[in-house]
């Protein structure tokens, strides 16, 4: 039984027959994910770290989903390695609600692109339902990381369809 105390995780990878740069400035424009998830609707990078995106910068986001309504987020990137891994921690470093991340592994051909989420360790709406039904954890846990993965592989697959490969 998955619990929010395991860390629940999930990725979805896909390939791509582009080089890594070129999928590196798709996957760190966060303007350009709502375009393809079904629930982030806007996103950027935050005004007040400066012009330069890295560790320890900001990107906003509002979402809206069917059951938990609507949200805004700030978030921190925790890793910037251009151009294999990117990845931000939702509302406080130290315990986020939840942290994604993006991979890019050379492969012959192009790249593997790899898109990930790991729920918790901090407070988030999943949160709120769970303390609803708390006897329903696990029910609710898999059922938010099977949204997720949706919403990932639409984001890998338009990710894809930007590129010249």
């Amino acid at each position: 039984m998955v619990t929010m105390s395991e860390g629940p995780t999930t990725e979805v990878s896909l390939f791509m027959a582009a080089p890594p740069s070129e999928v590196w400035d798709l996957i760190t424009d966060p303007g350009l994910i709502p375009e393809f998830s079904g629930e982030l609707e806007s996103a950027g990078w935050g005004s007040h770290t400066g012009d330069v995106p890295g560790i320890g910068s900001t990107i906003w986001g509002h979402s809206r989903h069917e059951l938990a309504g609507e949200w805004d987020t700030v978030s921190f990137v925790t890793e910037w390695d251009p151009p294999n891994r990117f990845a931000w921690a939702v509302s406080d470093p130290e315990t986020p609600a939840a942290s994604w991340w993006f991979a890019i592994e050379e492969v012959p051909g192009g790249v593997r692109l790899t898109e990930g989420v790991r729920l918790g360790p901090g407070r988030s709406k999943l949160s709120e339902f769970i303390a609803a039904a708390p006897e329903r954890e696990a029910e609710i846990i898999e059922g938010r990381l099977a949204q997720h993965r949706v919403n990932m592989i639409r984001t890998l697959e338009g990710f894809r369809s930007r590129t010249r490969g």
